[in-house]
């Protein structure tokens, strides 16, 4: 960011203090913006130089990206941040220089000095100042490694650096809006995408401070980042996300040893995949770990009581597994830090199906677990056709409407307040009343008062 341009042409500024001061809230807003965005690459970058620690490119990007953040931070006045920053990039330096080697301690400062730079530009942003306090016991530990002291950095350290929010219960817009003019459309929708590998970001951290407190062996592997879903449904479904890849880490990949013994590398690898599907978004959670034991789901299941012995005996292994989404069932023999939060897969489901997406599992014991999202595009608009029920206009969407086969009963369609279901549709998808909509282009029907059923 150009912060010393920006700076000249603020006290050439021949305007009043109003004006000047507005300037600098605009170049406080793009500092917090680039800033926020340099320290999520800065997180990704200093995984990939841990498995990589003779990538100069990737050093050379990570020691730029803290350079440019104290530089920024000593010209906008921010001391606390400006000290981080430092002391961050001694250790980058020294790194550089080939006076200390990448080790996972070396990781681990960094991404705590990085964690609390996040920290204290949420506080900047939320009261428009820096916080007071000070920072001496993360300086002096970053300090410390610097000068070649590891023992004393190494004293205090989190026991894991890996604290993300779990998911949580979350509602979105159900129903489906008139579809505006194709132009307006293009242009909201341009505006409202967002890269998937948004809510990616914080994987790699995650992951690593996982791997090192499960004593585990675990490469992640992230295939289409780029593709982009409406910013909304990023925010909605970044909470299962992270509670599918914690439990692929924490009861899927084996220890070292004991993939070995069963054929395997000692690295396990967990797999998130993104593509297109028409107007959806298709994820796919997948690891090579050890699978769904479903001997032990079936005994769990017996015990509770979910279903009687003589329908157990007649069900699928995919449907025996099927039963990990109902709430209170766990198979886990105890609970850990990283999966026993009180949340289990069923809330995970529930959360993407409101934003009107679906969940499928697949698993072969000793091979490994896929989990499949199928997720809407966005929750803001979606094509429909205009239709009138006695004298009302709806709105059923084209995947109902283009349908020739598809035929609807006056009773099919439920009234939930603003919105109207119809039974046919095969994912419960909405249709909009049209109180306030005037009649447009589209096929028309109704009104069908007295018919025995209406066919789009």
């Amino acid at each position: 960011m150009e912060l010393g341009g920006a700076f000249r042409l603020l006290t050439n500024r021949s305007a009043g203090t109003q004006d000047e001061d507005i300037a600098m809230d605009d170049l406080l807003n793009e500092f917090l913006t680039e800033t926020a965005e340099n320290m999520e690459i800065l997180e990704m970058e200093l995984v990939k130089l841990e498995q990589n620690p003779n990538d100069l490119a990737v050093l050379g990007n990570i020691f730029r990206l803290v350079h440019t953040t104290k530089g920024n931070c000593r010209f906008l006045g921010l001391p606390r941040l400006e000290s981080v920053a430092h002391a961050v990039e001694n250790i980058l330096e020294k790194i550089r220089d080939g006076g200390i080697d990448v080790t996972r301690v070396a990781v681990s400062l960094l991404l705590e000095g990085i964690d609390r730079i996040k920290l204290l530009l949420h506080e900047l942003e939320a009261y428009e100042e820096e916080p007071e306090g000070e920072d001496n016991d993360l300086i002096s530990r970053l300090n410390a490694f610097a000068a070649g002291n590891v023992v004393e950095a190494a004293e205090d350290m989190p026991a894991t650096a890996n604290e993300c929010p779990g998911p949580s219960i979350v509602t979105g817009p159900g129903a489906a809006a008139r579809k505006p003019p194709a132009e307006l459309q293009e242009v909201g929708m341009k505006t409202r995408l967002q890269p998937i590998g948004n809510a990616w970001s914080k994987l790699p951290h995650l992951v690593r401070g996982l791997s090192i407190e499960l004593d585990k062996k675990i490469d992640l592997q992230m295939i289409g980042a780029d593709v982009e879903l409406d910013r909304q449904v990023l925010e909605l479904i970044r909470g299962p996300l992270i509670h599918m890849v914690r439990n692929a880490a924490d009861h899927g990949i084996e220890k070292p040893t004991d993939r070995l013994a069963g054929g395997k590398t000692e690295t396990g690898t967990i797999t998130l995949n993104a593509y297109h599907e028409g107007d959806h978004i298709c994820i796919e959670i997948r690891d090579d770990g050890k699978g769904l034991n479903t001997a032990r789901i079936r005994e769990k299941v017996l015990e509770a009581g979910l279903v009687p012995e003589n329908v157990m005996r007649r069900l699928s292994t995919q449907q025996i597994q099927q039963f990990v989404f109902h709430a209170g069932l766990s198979t886990a023999a105890t609970v850990t830090f990283v999966s026993g939060r009180g949340v289990g897969m069923d809330v995970v489901k529930m959360n993407i199906e409101k934003i009107g997406g679906t969940v499928e599992l697949q698993s072969t014991e000793g091979v490994g677990t896929t989990i499949s999202l199928r997720i809407p595009l966005t929750l803001a608009m979606g094509s429909a056709r205009n239709a009138e029920r006695a004298g009302e206009h709806l709105l059923p969407p084209v995947s109902i409407a283009a349908n020739p086969s598809c035929t609807l009963a006056r009773s099919s369609f439920r009234v939930h307040g603003p919105r109207i279901d119809a039974d046919a549709a095969p994912d419960a998808a909405p249709a909009v009343t049209g109180s306030r909509c005037k009649p447009g282009a589209g096929q028309k029907i109704g009104p069908y008062a007295g018919k025995s059923g209406v066919t789009l």
